[in-house]
C-alpha cells in the first residue's frame, strides 16, 4: 500500500493518527469500539458489511453514529443519532430514521444502530479506500478505521486458473493429494532400490580386491 501524498494525503494521516488516538482514549472516557476485521475485501457489483460493535461505560443522553469514506474527498455515508441511550449494549428508547445527504448512496447503504454495523451494496471501483466509524456521546468520542479493498469476478477468475495450473500436471490432469502422495512413495521405493544395489555391488567388489592382494 502506498503512503498518501500532497494535501488529500496529509488529510488522510492525520485522519488515522486522530483515529487511532480516539480508540485508544475511547474506552477510557466511557467509549468503546470493536473491529473484528479492519481489512474488509470484498467484490465489485456484491455488498460488503463493515462490522463493528461499541459499548457504554454509562447512560447518555444522545449517541451519534457516523459513517464517513476518507478515501476520496471525505464524503459523510449517514450520520445517526440515538437519544437516551442505556449502557452496555445501547439500547435506546428513541430510534430515528439515519440521514443518507449523498443520493449516490442512499438505496445503497444500510445502517444497524444496535451495533454501528453499514452494509453497502452494489460496491463500485470508488467505493474502495478508507471508511471511518465515528461515534460521539455526551461526554466522549471514539473512532476506527476500515480498509476496504474490490476485486472483479475477471480478476478472481484468473486467480482461479492460476491456481490450478501451478497445482497440475504437464499433462494437464490435476494433480490431487492422492497422486502427489503416489509419486512420493515411487520416488522413496525407486532411490531405496538404488542405494540398495550400489550397496549390493559394493560389497561383491570388496572380496575380490582382497583375493587379489593375497
Amino acid at each position: 500500500m502506498t503512503r498518501p501524498t500532497g494535501p488529500l494525503g496529509a488529510r488522510l494521516l492525520l485522519h488515522v493518527a486522530v483515529c487511532w488516538l480516539l480508540v485508544f482514549t475511547g474506552p477510557v472516557m466511557g467509549l468503546q469500539i470493536v473491529v473484528p476485521q479492519d481489512v474488509v475485501a470484498g467484490k465489485e457489483g456484491h455488498p460488503v458489511i463493515l462490522q463493528t460493535s461499541y459499548r457504554l461505560s454509562q447512560p447518555s443522553t444522545f449517541l451519534q453514529i457516523r459513517w464517513s469514506h476518507l478515501s476520496s474527498s471525505s464524503k459523510v455515508i449517514t450520520i445517526h443519532t440515538i437519544r437516551n441511550v442505556s449502557a452496555s449494549n445501547g439500547s435506546y428508547a428513541l430510534d430515528e430514521k439515519p440521514f443518507i445527504p449523498l443520493a449516490e448512496y442512499r438505496d445503497r447503504v444500510t445502517l444497524f444502530p444496535r451495533n454501528g454495523s453499514l452494509v453497502i451494496q452494489k460496491m463500485l471501483p470508488s467505493d474502495q479506500g478508507l471508511y471511518e466509524f465515528f461515534l460521539k456521546d455526551s461526554r466522549s468520542n471514539a473512532a476506527a478505521i476500515i480498509n476496504v479493498t474490490l476485486f472483479r469476478e475477471s480478476e478472481q477468475h484468473a486467480t482461479k486458473l492460476c491456481a490450478c495450473s501451478g497445482n497440475s500436471s504437464s499433462d494437464g490432469y490435476p494433480m490431487t493429494p492422492e497422486i502427489l502422495v503416489t509419486m512420493r512413495v515411487v520416488s522413496v521405493l525407486i532411490s531405496t532400490l538404488f542405494l540398495l544395489a550400489l550397496h549390493l555391488t559394493m560389497k561383491r567388489q570388496t572380496p575380490r580386491k582382497e583375493r587379489r592382494s593375497l
